[in-house]
């Protein structure tokens, strides 16, 4: 816009001439020339007003919601938004890397069975049936009688059954004890009482028992060690021995009395074998399970949006066997997290995963270091459900590898360390944007240029934003921003972002001289810090989500408050004037005044210039259009303050010839603020500038 204006005001010369033709025309319309003498010469003067006016501000820009803004005191402000120069999300803060895998070793052990209950009650008429002659013929013509019992010599009486095992096939005990109860509900006493029992499968000893002295009614009973003892589902009674006096009177014979065989087994435990396993657990453990995390971090609350533990397990399998890892404190609508595990007879391995989406997580249980950890129990049992199963504890046992993995935050709190953001390096270039600044000399600076970096912040925590950013500008040395550190509030609110904002000014800044000049390359580059200078113990309040970011955007706002000195451009354009069309003029002079409210001066060089020869012909030094209005302290044009000038430009016959004979014009202005530019000054709005534009020629007609 102003270099149009100034061309404008390089023109002016033309159109006086072009005025002054048609005045010429006129007169050679209105008078016969050729009646007059050819000796005979009139000068007559021509005066002619070519403008007159008052010029503001506001008549050459307005304001806009976009780019210009004019504020209730007048000033102007131009203004320039981005929404968003960068912005940082939670995963380039806080983030839970692949755990490590865990290893539990289990072991087998002897596994408590249901205690052994079974009962055999031998007739006295089985006994009879076994007895040798006489005894046998005699107690068989006293069945049912009363008579006198005979005595029994010691001898075999047969072999006899326990009920069966209906839990068990065969098992090998480890521990226990077997008790074998006899109660006698023979008329007569028992001398002696001897039986072994054996396992009918095998025909394999269980064990001997002696008994002396029962009397009729009385019950007698004996222990023995089931340690190393291999126990089949049926078990035989044979009465290897036995005695009785008799009696010393009659007693009543009934044939359905008996001597009754308990066997009874406690607290014993089971190596292996095929057999029902109850409900037993083997192993029950609880351990903290460290989350390991990048650096110092220290989290006690984890909500996962999506993760999972994944488990292996190898080692000797069986059908009836389980793992079970409980974390209490990971919980899914307040249920703890459980992974059940079946272990399968003859597979290599088992291996799968569970899902932990959707779960909280308390890491601040251990008193001892209240972040970081969670429990995880360990239930390992056996509990076949009523079916047979095949089982050998004897050695071996289980290894147990499980990891969480495919780790995605939802929800975090806790201490986040001090991490560091690095900004990708980048440069911009402005050269070819600023190549039309190559041909402005001087000085022309903005003295108050501000950059505010508005942002939102969800994070709960604190940031730190350090920028650098360097100017180059052709073979000058470099110029830096030095910005100060910028700081960046944290949320409070888990349901809100936090908005601030952070103005890099004058005051804080290079960005004056950073701006002025006029960088062609621009090197950024720069990092956010987290936590920076944070206490120890830190502060434990950090929080975010998976959606929490940090968005900063930019606003530049440049107050229309400058320093210009010497401020100025020259430019060449063509100039075509016909010496026929300005021969009739003896010599002219444009007068230019103005009372200027501006804090800015202007000043032109006209110079005619003829390109054939190379040779400037003639030219109109400091030609002074404005002279700048004083300004007070802060740069203001009081009220009545103006700055007043009067110019003339004298074109003589010989200056008219150079214009003739030119071709080029060249038109050098400068712009200078008031004091020189050794003073920031304001543009307002109210500004104006009365200016007046005339011009006299004396002409000659011949």
């Amino acid at each position: 816009m102003m270099k149009n204006t100034l061309f404008f005001y390089s023109r002016l010369l033309f159109f006086t001439g072009i005025l002054l033709f048609v005045f010429q025309s006129c007169v050679k319309d209105n008078f016969d020339l050729d009646k007059l003498s050819e000796q005979v010469e009139m000068k007559p003067s021509f005066s002619l007003a070519l403008a007159n006016g008052s010029l503001t501000i506001a008549d050459l820009i307005e304001p806009d919601d976009s780019l210009i803004f004019f504020d209730p005191d007048n000033s102007i402000r131009l203004v320039s938004r981005e929404d968003s120069i960068f912005s940082v999300e939670m995963s380039e803060f806080v983030e839970i890397p692949e755990q490590a895998t865990t290893t539990k070793i289990l072991n087998y052990e002897p596994v408590l069975i249901d205690d052994i209950d079974v009962t055999s009650s031998i007739t006295l008429g089985d006994i009879v049936e076994d007895l040798n002659e006489p005894e046998k013929s005699i107690l068989e013509s006293y069945e049912n009688s009363s008579e006198v019992f005979p005595g029994i010599p010691p001898q075999n009486a047969g072999s006899y059954f326990f009920e069966g095992l209906p839990d068990i096939d065969w098992v090998e005990f480890s521990e226990g004890e077997m008790i074998i109860q006899v109660v006698n509900n023979l008329p007569v006493l028992l001398s002696t009482f001897e039986i072994t029992v054996y396992n009918e499968t095998d025909n394999s000893v269980v064990g001997s028992f002696s008994f002396s002295y029962v009397d009729s009614g009385e019950m007698a009973s004996q222990t023995i060690d089931m340690s190393g003892i291999i126990l089949h589902d049926q078990l035989r009674i044979e009465i290897t021995e036995i005695s009785s006096p008799g009696s010393s009177e009659e007693v009543y014979i009934d044939f359905s009395d008996n001597i009754q065989i308990t066997a009874v087994g406690e607290n014993i435990k089971v190596l292996r074998g095929r057999a029902v396993l109850p409900h037993y657990v083997v192993d029950s453990s609880e351990e903290l399970y460290e989350l390991e995390v990048d650096g110092d971090e220290r989290i006690t609350v984890l909500e996962l949006a999506e993760a999972g533990i994944g488990y292996h397990i190898e080692g000797d399998l069986f059908d009836g066997v389980f793992i079970e890892l409980v974390l209490p404190e990971t919980k899914r609508d307040d249920t703890p997290v459980e992974v059940l595990v079946a272990l399968v007879e003859g597979a290599p391995y088992i291996e799968g995963s569970v899902d932990l989406g959707g779960t909280r997580s308390d890491l601040s249980t251990d008193p001892d270091k209240p972040y970081n950890h969670f429990a995880v129990e360990y239930n390992f049992y056996v509990n076949s459900d009523g079916n047979m199963v095949d089982f050998d504890f004897s050695h071996g046992g289980l290894e147990l590898d499980y990891t969480i993995n495919n780790i995605e935050i939802e929800y975090i709190e806790g201490y986040f360390g001090m991490h560091e953001v690095i900004l990708e390096e980048d440069e911009f270039d402005l050269g070819s944007d600023l190549d039309f600044l190559d041909d402005f000399t001087g000085e022309f600076k903005f003295t108050d240029p501000r950059v505010r970096l508005i942002y939102e912040n969800s994070f709960g925590v604190p940031l730190e934003l350090d920028i650098n950013m360097m100017g180059e500008s052709g073979d000058s040395e470099p110029t830096h921003l030095n910005p100060p550190l910028i700081s960046f509030i944290a949320a409070t609110d888990t349901t809100a972002a936090y908005s601030g904002e952070f103005e890099i000014n004058r005051d804080n800044s290079n960005i004056v001289d950073f701006i002025g000049d006029r960088p062609e390359l621009i090197h950024f580059s720069g990092k956010v810090t987290a936590n920076p200078g944070n206490g120890d113990p830190p502060d434990m309040s950090n929080f975010a989500s998976r959606n929490s970011t940090i968005t900063v955007g930019l606003e530049a706002e440049l107050p229309l408050e400058v320093q210009i000195s010497d401020f100025g451009l020259s430019d060449t354009t063509d100039l075509e004037v016909d010496a026929e069309d300005i021969d009739f003029i003896e010599n002219a002079v444009l007068y230019l005044s103005a009372l200027n409210g501006f804090p800015l001066s202007l000043a032109l060089d006209l110079v005619l210039h003829d390109s054939q020869t190379d040779t400037d012909l003639y030219s109109f030094d400091e030609i002074i259009v404005m002279s700048a209005a004083p300004v007070d302290a802060a740069g203001i044009v009081q009220d009545g303050q103006t700055g007043s000038s009067a110019a003339e430009i004298e074109m003589s016959r010989e200056v008219l010839d150079y214009f003739a004979e030119a071709d080029k014009l060249i038109i050098t202005f400068k712009l200078n603020t008031s004091d020189g530019g050794e003073v920031p000054v304001k543009f307002l709005t109210t500004y104006s500038v009365d200016f007046n534009l005339r011009i006299k020629s004396n002409f000659v007609i011949r």
